[in-house]
């Protein structure tokens, strides 16, 4: 138990130095075992940073400074201590990050012309952009793809067609209109009106 305790109290003023360090360097001074114990704990907060496990970093323990793995467990967890806890980054930020990450997905998609990664990237996009299911499944991709469109035409209107792209353009008004026969249909009151009158003649 004295064991225990007086380790428990050793590394609390350990910590305590560091921290104070951090505060201020010029006046708090490390010694050279307290300044190898910051470096190894501001090197296992990098590698945790750059998302390397425990496990990883462990073995980077054991080969860079000879340590064991107990050892190793013990920096990680002073490092993030000293430093933060790194899996505390905020889901907000994570999202952020993933956006971004999608968007250069997007881009490098559109430069190779690979429309199916493309979507992909649309749809990470739109997941983690905070939109809803209701947002994406209203988007249609179909509407940003390159299609090539087929206009049927009547002969004539295409002789015609073919006539004024020789000068290298198409002038609609130029078109000579034909006239068609049709049929006024009047509207529902007029109707109405006609319905009244024949029922008061046939009275």
């Amino acid at each position: 138990m004295e064991k225990s305790k007086a380790l428990i109290q050793r590394g609390d003023s350990t910590m305590d130095k560091l921290r104070a360090y951090y505060i201020d360097p010029d006046k708090h001074e490390l010694s050279d075992h307290l300044e190898k114990l910051r470096n190894r704990y501001q090197h296992a907060y990098n590698l945790k940073m750059n998302y390397f496990s425990n496990k990883q970093i462990v073995t980077v323990w054991q080969k860079e400074y000879g340590l064991s793995q107990a050892q190793a467990y013990l920096d990680i967890r002073d490092a993030l201590n000293l430093f933060g806890e790194v899996n505390k980054i905020s889901k907000e930020a994570k999202r952020n990050l993933l956006f971004e990450y999608s968007t250069a997905l997007l881009q490098r998609a559109r430069e190779r012309g690979d429309q199916k990664s493309e979507a992909k990237a649309i749809d990470l996009m739109g997941k983690y952009g905070d939109l809803s299911e209701d947002d994406i499944a209203q988007f249609n991709k179909e509407k940003f793809e390159n299609v090539d469109v087929t206009i049927s035409v009547h002969k004539d209107l295409e002789k015609a067609l073919l006539a004024q792209l020789v000068n290298g353009s198409v002038d609609f008004n130029k078109f000579d209109a034909t006239t068609i026969e049709y049929e006024e249909v009047k509207d529902i009151e007029d109707n109405e009106d006609i319905i009244e009158e024949d029922n008061d003649s046939t009275e």
